[in-house]
């Protein structure tokens, strides 16, 4: 039935099925058919994922809600969503208005941020979901709301880079390559760095990163950040 659902729910379902259509959407940048059972899987995912989309345009936790939904669990979604339609996987546009709608009332142009789930309650993280909605979906690189975004990031670049999250600083590494030009310098120099030196060095964790949450999914995000530049077409990288 396309659910990929474990403990944590819609995360779980949006990591997976943004892993299925990355598969199929490399194969369709190399010129390959995507292999069948994975693009099967990630139309069922992507068909699953609209199916049970919140009334207000996100998703969270439970299966069906009425609830707000929150822009962390939705910024997977919208990943899984963005890969599908580049391995030309059908997304209705319907699914891709409710969510714009959804960022638009959690976004606030006047600074920049977007919040979790309503526009007074921002992070770091939330606030680069939100720019990664701009590029992807709005094509908003010089919108009011992008550009605050953009500046807040990269005054923010060193600091993350030496304490952040890898959750966070995946998601502001994407936001800010797709952004380019001067910003993206700034970001890439103190984040780039910064997350190779807090690779270890030694002993039987050699090679991988810890922090916030677990250390497989801290080298994971690790990985994706060093390797953004080979991950979407940017002309001022």
């Amino acid at each position: 039935d396309g659910c990929l659902f474990e403990s944590h729910t819609w995360y779980s379902h949006g990591i997976a099925t943004f892993a299925l259509a990355e598969a199929c959407a490399v194969a369709r940048t190399e010129c390959r058919t995507p292999n069948a059972r994975y693009e099967e899987a990630a139309r069922r995912a992507v068909k699953f994922m609209e199916q049970h989309q919140y009334s207000r345009g996100g998703w969270q936790y439970a299966l069906d809600s009425k609830g707000l939904g929150d822009t962390s669990v939705t910024g997977w979604q919208i990943l899984a969503l963005k890969s599908a339609k580049e391995a030309e996987i059908d997304v209705e546009q319907e699914t891709m208005y409710r969510v714009l709608e959804f960022f638009q009332s959690v976004g606030d142009s006047r600074t920049g941020h977007t919040g979790y789930q309503s526009r007074n309650r921002h992070t770091d993280l939330t606030t680069a979901v939100g720019l990664i909605v701009q590029q992807f979906f709005v094509d908003g690189q010089d919108s009011p709301l992008a550009l605050k975004a953009a500046e807040y990031l990269e005054g923010r670049a060193q600091q993350l880079g030496e304490e952040g999250d890898f959750y966070t600083l995946y998601n502001g590494t994407l936001a800010m390559f797709l952004t380019g030009d001067d910003a993206w310098s700034t970001w890439n120099t103190s984040v780039r760095d910064a997350v190779v030196r807090r690779q270890e060095s030694s002993g039987c964790q050699r090679g991988s990163w810890s922090g916030k949450y677990s250390r497989t999914l801290s080298t994971a995000w690790a990985v994706l950040i060093l390797e953004v530049y080979y991950r979407y077409d940017n002309s001022q990288k």
